[in-house]
């Protein structure tokens, strides 16, 4: 009797997969430009031309690599959501203009490794372009837009990222 209950179990989880699949098929555009539509995906979506694959689930830890990677945790109807998003779109432009291993070196590994504070996160230099191409408003002033696009110019032709000891900011620099 468990054993049926537990095949009865795993059938229905199996099923539930292949609907949260079909249901982003049949909502699948090459052409999306919504969040909303991105954060209301089960498993996979697109965004301004990019490849999404929502994982996760608790953490509100999204990435990208190329491909953005977008917490389960982040729903349409958190505005900070909407930001992650556009955030990690911003982090797509970066992709493609630094290419792999640069990306890797000035861009993933440090905010990997970042330790500060999680209202500073967004501060550090890695993060305010990605912001700036997403379209995302921290509020952030002039200086800091401009040291972090120098920074991501300067990525560009640096084989070493400046940035070791992950508190690269604009008074830093100076």
């Amino acid at each position: 009797m468990q054993s049926t209950q537990q095949g009865i179990k795993a059938v229905n989880k199996v099923g539930a997969v292949f609907s949260n699949i079909w249901n982003d098929i049949k909502s699948f555009n090459t052409s999306n430009t919504d969040e909303k539509v991105v954060l209301d995906a089960n498993c996979f979506s697109i965004y301004k031309g990019h490849f999404v694959i929502r994982q996760g689930g608790t953490a509100h830890r999204s990435f990208s690599m190329g491909v953005m990677f977008i917490d389960k945790a982040e729903t349409a109807k958190n505005p900070e959501s909407i930001k992650t998003v556009q955030h990690e779109y911003g982090h797509t432009v970066q992709f493609k203009k630094l290419g792999l291993a640069r990306y890797i070196a000035h861009i993933a590994i440090p905010s990997m490794n970042s330790t500060v504070a999680v209202e500073e996160y967004y501060d550090q230099l890695w993060e305010v372009s990605a912001d700036a191409y997403g379209g995302v408003d921290r509020k952030h002033d002039l200086e800091t837009y401009q040291a972090g696009f120098d920074y991501l110019a300067e990525s560009v032709h640096r084989r070493r990222p400046a940035c070791c000891d992950n508190h690269l900011t604009p008074s830093s620099l100076d």
